[in-house]
């Protein structure tokens, strides 16, 4: 910006002015799907306070106005799960039975003002243990190595897993480090043995992924570099 006086040989000065534009908090947290049918062994005691589910919404403001926190807010009035606001990794309190139904209702905040928010429901179904498979549970590769973009859109898959034996219920857990658990998700859905993507792609991370049914355990590895996805949402 330049101001000049009217004399009769004109005097000026010039000041930079810097506009920074920030960013309206116009859109509300998004979960992938709306609703999330998962089915899961019945718990005993032993394993009150394990996960159940990642619940997962994506923000497409920046800044504070992406920053999103969970809540249960229906479902839960026993106070038989509860949910980590920050990564919305839903866990058990208390055992459960096969046969039992639960639904939850959870919700996604952002931290914009005014704050916008967005529900999605969790039905979980427990089902009776599987009994020990005959046989080791193996990925059908040893190494699975899938690219991506650092520019593509969260939610997109990033690959697709196959194990053997085809016919056991199998759940899928990543197991690397809290860098590969917050920028990845596995879809315990009708997807399939999938792993998508969440938040924004750097080149050179790693996730380990670990398969069980009862004490068979196996496990492979997801390196990101630049690969393509398939969309099955």
């Amino acid at each position: 910006v330049t101001v000049t006086d009217g004399g009769f040989s004109p005097k000026q000065s010039t000041i930079w002015v810097v506009v920074q534009v920030l960013d309206e908090n116009d859109n509300k947290p998004q979960f992938p799907e709306k609703v999330y049918q998962i089915k899961l062994p019945e718990r005993d005691r032993k394993k009150r306070g394990e996960p159940i589910y990642r619940a997962f919404a994506f923000d497409r403001d920046e800044g504070p106005n992406a920053e999103i926190s969970y809540s249960i807010v229906d479902g839960n009035d026993d106070g038989k799960f509860f949910i980590d606001p920050k990564t919305g990794m839903v866990s058990s309190r208390k055992q459960f039975t096969a046969g039992s139904y639960d639904i939850l209702t959870i919700k996604a905040v952002d931290n914009g003002r005014p704050q916008k928010s967005s529900t999605a429901r969790l039905h979980i179904e427990w089902i009776k243990k599987p009994p020990p498979s005959p046989l080791p549970l193996t990925f059908d590769e040893p190494f699975y190595n899938f690219t991506v973009m650092e520019s593509d859109r969260v939610t997109e898959i990033v690959g697709v897993v196959s194990v053997q034996p085809a016919n056991t219920p199998l759940w899928f857990d990543i197991v690397g480090g809290k860098h590969a658990r917050e920028m990845f998700y596995i879809l315990q859905t009708a997807c399939g043995q999938n792993c998508s993507t969440e938040g924004t792609l750097s080149a050179n991370t790693f996730a380990k992924i670990q398969l069980s049914n009862l004490p068979f355990t196996g496990f492979f590895f997801l390196s990101k570099l630049n690969y393509i996805f398939h969309n099955c949402l």
